[in-house]
């Protein structure tokens, strides 16, 4: 496992990060909503709300001066 972005990095990594999320591709949300589909709950999340997610809480880190730790999950 590997560290998040630390605060120094934060500003480096979002316009690369919202480049890429925030403009997501037919494949990307095509395979977003198949992971939604499989349930936990997930069936009142738009595909788009995964992709804004990131570059939101990003924004909000280096406005705060502060790292950011991501975890995923795979099940």
């Amino acid at each position: 496992m590997s560290d998040g972005p630390r605060a120094s990095d934060i500003g480096q990594v979002l316009p690369l990060v919202e480049a890429v999320l925030e403009r997501p591709t037919q494949e990307m949300l095509t395979r977003a909503r198949r992971w939604l589909e499989r349930g936990n709950n997930n069936e009142d999340t738009q595909p788009e709300e995964l992709f804004a997610f990131i570059p939101r809480t990003l924004r909000t880190a280096h406005a705060r001066r502060e790292g950011l730790l991501l975890l995923t999950a795979r099940g």
